[in-house]
């Protein structure tokens, strides 16, 4: 057929020239006699390895009976909110959505075109918008679909009036929020469209706090919380004055306030005005902390008073405020305090 080919089976032998000498013959000497020592030296070491194999037998054992106990791939893991792995996941595929949608500009699409196609955008935008602190703030799978509604939200620069001046702008970072629909399938993930402005999503949980009695300034309850937290915020007096025994509650170092001014204080009952040792008092303390450039935060602590000798010490520094059981909070509802007055 006149293929060409590189087999080299099918191409023709090349013909000795005649009368050119045979090769020589190489003698090959017995190597019986020189294999003695090395018969000796492959039994020892047959012997090592038979005994290696009696001594790891139990350990293959313990390891296959390992293996055969391991759990097989189970079906996605689900969080505690009801999220499976994939829809958390599209969390964090939104969120560098958004992030690259702010930070596209004309000159520069960055990496936008990882998640659309930028030829079909009418036009980007002159400048890259400035953003911080960018996160996911809800995950919401629609029910009967493939598609996930994330909010993503974000400080982004911006300009406002100064409250100070009339007619002057100054530097603001609001919040905003930001909703991307993205389709989970076990292919991957994209969205499906781009992200869309949003007003905050609202809370839809509420607690009750315990905290339904106020307490008054004079109280020595009152007191001993506002002394502790002076102690405890600015450094200025002796902490374990006002420390429960036991308790190991140590001061904010270096003091980051210089001073502390109560707000609100709440109890979770009535005060005792002499109580018994042991007797304990929850308060949700509200108070306004100073630094000592003038600049003021407000601040809620949750205590734990104890009472010893007929007076109160503080005993733990909640890690939460005090909630009214579920079972009860809807025929006896509490006010939750207010930030301020």
């Amino acid at each position: 057929m006149g293929f060409w080919t590189n087999n080299p089976s099918s191409a023709p032998k090349a013909k000795k020239p005649k009368g050119e000498p045979k090769p020589a013959k190489t003698e090959v000497a017995p190597q019986g006699s020189t294999w003695t020592q090395g018969r000796q030296t492959g039994a020892h070491v047959i012997s090592i390895l038979m005994l290696a194999a009696i001594v790891c037998a139990p350990f293959s054992l313990f390891m296959s009976w390992q293996a055969m106990s391991r759990p097989v791939a189970a079906a996605p893991v689900v969080s505690s909110d009801g999220l499976t792995v994939s829809q958390q996941e599209a969390g964090a595929y939104a969120a560098g959505f958004v992030s690259e949608w702010l930070g596209a500009w004309k000159d520069h699409p960055g990496q936008l075109g990882d998640y659309v196609d930028v030829n079909t955008l009418r036009g980007l935008s002159e400048a890259p918008a400035e953003y911080r602190d960018l996160a996911v703030a809800t995950i919401e799978p629609n029910k009967d679909s493939d598609i996930v509604t994330v909010v993503v939200s974000a400080s982004v620069k911006d300009l406002g009036l100064d409250p100070t001046q009339n007619a002057e702008t100054i530097e603001i970072w609001p919040r905003r929020y930001f909703q991307v629909p993205i389709v989970v399938t076990d292919a991957g993930m994209r969205p499906v469209g781009l992200p869309v402005p949003v007003a905050a999503p609202t809370s839809t949980g509420t607690v009750q706090l315990a905290y339904a009695k106020p307490l008054p300034s004079a109280d020595p309850a009152a007191q001993a919380v506002m002394a502790f937290l002076g102690a405890y915020t600015t450094g200025k007096g002796d902490l374990s004055v006002y420390v429960s025994p036991g308790s190991e509650i140590s001061p904010i170092t270096p003091a980051p306030y210089m001073t502390v001014e109560a707000v609100d204080l709440r109890v979770d009952t009535d005060a005792p005005k002499t109580p018994k040792d042991g007797t304990q008092l929850r308060v949700l303390a509200t108070v306004t902390l100073t630094t000592q450039t003038k600049q003021s935060v407000t601040s809620t602590y949750a205590l734990t008073l104890t009472a010893r000798a007929t007076r109160w010490e503080v005993s733990a520094i909640d890690p939460a405020p005090a909630e009214i059981p579920k079972s009860t909070s809807a025929e006896t509802p509490a006010p939750t305090p207010s930030p301020s007055r």
